[in-house]
Formats: C-alpha cells, sequence, structure tokens
C-alpha cells in the first residue's frame, strides 16, 4: 500500500513511501507517489509531480530523511517543483530529469535547469538522451549508464 511511512524489503533493498501526506482537497496529481529506496549507502528519491508547496509539507514532516544521493526531479522539470529549500534538504549528487523531447511544456523548464546548476547537482535529461540508467554499487557510488 503506497502509504506514507510504509516500508517494504525487496532484495537488498527497500522501499519507503514517504507522500503523500494529505490528499483531501487537493489536486491528486500533485499529491502523487513519493518514494525513498536504499541500496547499502546509496539512495534515490522519486519524486512523482509534486510541486513546490508539497514539497514543503514533506520537508517539513520528513526534514532530513529527504537527504539522497540521487533525485528523481518532480514533474518533468517543470519550474512549478524541485524548489530550492527542497533541493537544500535533498541535497543530491545526481538528477534525473523525465520529459519528453520537443514538449508542448517547454519541460524542463530553465529554472529548475538553473537550480540544478546552482547547487552543482549533475543531471541526465531523458528529452536529450532518452533512457537514463542509474546505477549504483550501493557504497554510495552512483554512475550513469550509457
Amino acid at each position: 500500500l503506497a502509504e506514507s511511512g510504509n516500508t517494504s524489503p525487496f532484495g537488498e533493498c527497500s522501499l519507503t513511501v514517504l507522500g503523500p501526506l494529505d490528499t483531501e482537497g487537493k489536486d491528486l496529481n500533485n499529491v502523487s507517489v513519493v518514494c525513498r529506496v536504499d541500496y547499502g549507502k546509496s539512495s534515490i528519491l522519486f519524486t512523482g509531480d509534486m510541486e513546490k508547496s508539497y514539497e514543503s509539507e514533506l520537508v517539513e514532516r520528513h526534514g532530513f530523511a529527504l537527504d539522497c544521493d540521487v533525485l528523481k526531479v518532480g514533474h518533468h522539470g517543470s519550474d512549478t517543483s524541485t524548489g530550492e529549500e527542497f533541493i537544500e534538504k535533498v541535497t543530491p549528487k545526481l538528477a534525473v530529469i523525465s520529459c519528453a523531447e520537443a514538449n508542448e511544456y517547454g519541460h524542463p523548464h530553465s529554472e529548475v535547469v538553473n537550480r540544478l546548476n546552482k547547487y552543482n547537482i549533475e543531471y541526465y535529461r531523458t528529452d536529450k538522451l532518452g533512457t537514463v540508467i542509474i546505477a549504483s554499487d550501493g557504497k554510495d557510488e552512483w554512475y550513469y549508464e550509457d
């Protein structure tokens, strides 16, 4: 069940659901499932389509539990997501932006790319690279596989 706080082991990994927190009266797309996968010392945070307002709630509720090595950037790189407060709590080394080439929304927005650059976060874009595979050895080392 995708309920905040639930953790499920699978193999040498564990998946923890961090959100949704409260969906009542909210845009369900904005409160999509947020989860963290841990493998050894490595971690990745999947943020779905959550926007900055929901990021703030997540930071308030989970704080430093959001800290991870890799971030799947929220809402396809829309400027409504991946805010500075959130980046400062998550502190990723790598980020993946999942968006289509020449999409009608202009994703990723330059504001998000600029924020990633400001914090020296290496990022990979599916609109430029196609499928992006990030691998880990479980020892806090992540790398992009071409």
